[in-house]
């Protein structure tokens, strides 16, 4: 599953939703609005901060969980979160366990970037308004999308590695 598609197809949806947020950052004002209270403006960043801080996000974010979540099973199992490691980590099952992990990784990258991404949207829709306005329910439903996508993952990862027989 791994070694095939997802890998850099994962790899490449990350560079480029990294590459659209530091590109679109470019059309914001030079003082952009970016938290909301009560339908107002409550804080201002400096276009150049955000666009660092939101590129960083939706591209180091992601790295760092697939960084983790590749290396530290492969380095200390116990430390996986895999119920029953001892049984999944013996070497006839490792390369598999691993594998799983892997694609689990990217899929929580994946999810991290796209809700930064969505995020970064949302910004740039608030602050072409005027005044600048942010969208809440829209932030709702990206939040419950990123936050569903978190549960699924430990689910899976729990269904996958069940008590073994």
């Amino acid at each position: 599953m791994i070694p095939g598609i997802v890998r850099p197809l994962a790899s490449v949806l990350v560079l480029l939703a990294a590459a659209w947020v530091w590109h679109s950052s470019g059309d914001l004002p030079a003082s952009v609005a970016t938290k909301f209270s009560g339908g107002r403006v409550v804080h201002h960043e400096a276009r150049e901060s955000y666009r660092l801080f939101m590129s960083m996000s939706v591209l180091g974010i992601p790295a760092l969980l697939v960084l983790l979540q590749t290396w530290l099973p492969r380095r200390f199992p116990r430390l996986s979160g895999i119920p029953f490691w001892r049984y999944w980590f013996e070497p006839e099952r490792r390369d598999a366990t691993l594998e799983f992990m892997e694609g689990l990784a990217w899929f929580v990258a994946l999810l991290a970037s796209g809700w930064f991404t969505g995020f970064h949207a949302l910004l740039l829709r608030a602050n072409a308004a005027r005044p600048p306005a942010f969208d809440t329910p829209a932030l709702l439903v990206l939040t419950l999308g990123m936050v569903l996508g978190a549960v699924a993952a430990p689910v899976a990862l729990s269904l996958r590695f069940r008590r073994p027989r």
